[in-house]
Formats: structure tokens, sequence, C-alpha cells
């Protein structure tokens, strides 16, 4: 019987295809400029009412976090600072946007946190934080997202890959730690298989809070979570492009790029992704899919200028993006999302 159910194994691993996606309507993003007079660089979008929120460097200040107003791109003001005093951080590297609350949890890589109060910030001009504190333990978080009553989801990957905690960082919950198969080489080599789901994977949890998307850079898989309780359920796994790693921080030169960006409706996961390798890089096209809750894709939008961080109205209307066109000159940007 153990070796009938090894076998069964075997052929089931074998039988494992990547199929690019194929979208059923495919449209070109009129993409629009919003502001040109901010230069600065973008890591990431967030949003909250009538406020684009962008963490980045810029050359007019030393902030982190910059608002601008979505009705007409006006840049707002600025505020935050890197650093070790109070109601400051070493990085701002996991964010957890929460649009009911309407504040940003922070959790840098030295275990220090803070909670921003977003509106008072923009009204004051300054950071203005509701809470912060210290985990007591040494954290390899790359990605968090609030829960309700008052949970933490953490992504890492190395120890356990999904597990909550109370916003104290006490009473950890480990709630998944399974992987995907993805090809016999990885799972030969157990620092790579982890390595990748790590640091070449990105999340984002469904604002209703029941389920949540991950997929990857260097290749491109899509699996699709239920959440909530005290586990995690894998519902879809999708399976576009194959990984194949050099190393555990290098793809192989023929390694389809994969997903650049991600963000999530209530109705719809939104994926920035190339199929292009990763020897072609320097003039990669990247397109904006769109599916739906159970993996299917819905409609894909080529663009016509390269963009970097996104974000989506929570009714599926428009998305904001940072750009850069073809002389190089980035700005903020719009695209409307009414053909879906």
């Amino acid at each position: 019987m153990l070796v009938l159910a090894l076998a069964a194994c075997s052929s089931y691993r074998e039988d494992v295809r990547y199929e690019p996606p194929s979208f059923p309507k495919e449209y070109t993003a009129q993409i629009k400029s919003l502001n040109k007079e901010v230069t600065m660089d973008v890591m990431r979008m967030y949003l909250c009412d009538t406020i684009i929120l962008v963490r980045g460097v810029s050359v007019d200040n030393d902030n982190v976090l910059h608002a601008f107003s979505i009705n007409d791109g006006k840049y707002i003001c600025s505020f935050g600072h890197y650093g070790r005093g109070p109601n400051e951080l070493a990085n701002y590297f996991c964010v957890a946007p929460d649009s009911e609350s309407h504040t940003l949890h922070v959790l840098d890589t030295n275990g220090a946190y803070i909670t921003i109060d977003i509106p008072r910030s923009i009204e004051n001009r300054r950071i203005e934080v509701s809470s912060q504190g210290a985990n007591p333990h040494h954290t390899t978080s790359m990605s968090i997202f609030r829960l309700p009553e008052g949970r933490l989801l953490h992504c890492e990957g190395f120890d356990c890959r999904f597990f909550s905690t109370d916003m104290q960082y006490r009473d950890t919950v480990r709630l998944h730690d399974a992987f995907p198969y993805i090809s016999p080489e990885f799972e030969a080599d157990t620092i790579i298989h982890k390595g990748y789901f790590s640091m070449f994977t990105m999340h984002d949890v469904k604002p209703d809070r029941t389920r949540m998307v991950c997929t990857g850079l260097y290749g491109m898989l899509m699996e699709i979570f239920d959440i909530g309780g005290d586990s995690i359920r894998p519902v879809v796994t999708r399976r576009f492009f194959e990984p194949k790693m050099k190393n555990q921080i290098a793809p192989q030169p023929d390694c389809v790029l994969g997903a650049g960006d991600l963000y999530v409706t209530d109705k719809y996961i939104y994926l920035l992704y190339s199929d292009e390798t990763a020897q072609s890089r320097d003039n990669a096209e990247y397109m904006l899919g769109i599916f739906d809750w159970s993996g299917q894709e819905v409609a894909r939008y080529r663009l016509e200028e390269e963009i970097g961080p996104f974000v989506v109205m929570p009714d599926d209307s428009r998305a904001y993006c940072w750009v850069q066109d073809a002389e190089g000159e980035e700005y903020l940007g719009y695209f409307d999302l009414d053909k879906i």
C-alpha cells in the first residue's frame, strides 16, 4: 500500500502542467496623468477614501509617506521618518492597511511597530501614531494583514508559512505550513523551495477578509486560500509559468518574469505580470491580468506605458498607478476599468 501511495503521488506530480493564462477579453489601458510635478521613487501605494498614500523616496523631502488627492492628483502633504526615535521606524517594509479604521499598521525588521492614524496625520501635516511598541521576538515576516478580532496575519516562509498574532505580536497561532508542488528541482532543494516562497511571492487579502491570494515573481503560480478562525485552507492553485531558479536569489535566464505587483478588491484579483523571460527583463512588457476569486481569467489590459505600484477603487471602476512613459518621465496617473 505504501508503494502504491508513493506511485500515485509521483504520478500526480508528473501530470502537473504550467499553462499561461488565457483571457476571454483584452483591452488597452488609456492612462491619463494626474500629477507630473512630484518626483519620487515609489515602493507601494495605499488607498484611503479620497486619498492615495504613496510610500516612497521624494526629492523634495525626507518623509516616507506622501498623500495625494484622487480627485485632481494634487499633492497634499508628507509625513513619517526613518530612524529609531519616537514615532519612527528603521524601515516601513511590512504594512497592514485597515480601511475601516483608516490606519496603517507598520512593522519594521527590527521588531518595532507603529499604527498610523491617516486622517489625523493628513490634517496635522505630521505623523500621528495611535499605538506603538516592540515585537518581543525576532521577526522574519515578509508581509502582514489585518484580520478580524484584532489579529494580524503574517506571511513568512522560512519557519512557518502563514501564522497569526495579536496586535502586540503575542499569542502566535500557526495557520498553514504547506507549499504547492513546483518541480522535482524544488522538491530536492529545501533552501530554494522555502526561499522562493519567502522572498519572491506577494500576497493580498480580500477586503471582506474571507480569502487571500498568493502569487510570485520568477515563474507564476496563483494560490487562493479561505481564511478565518485558526486555519487557512487552500482552495485554488493555478500554475501559469514554472519557476526556474539558479539558486535561492537568481532565476534561470529562460525563467518567465511573472508577477510584478498585486492588488485585490472584493470582486477581482488584479495582477501586473510579464510573460517574457529574465534574460529579456530590460525590455519586458507588463500587462494587467484580472481574475475572479475562483482563479478564473476575466480580462486583460495591455499597457501603453510602464506602470509600477497601483491601487484599484473598491467598486472596480478605476486604477491609480505610478507611471513611467517612453521618455522615462514618471508621474501619478490613472485609467478606467469600465470595460470589464
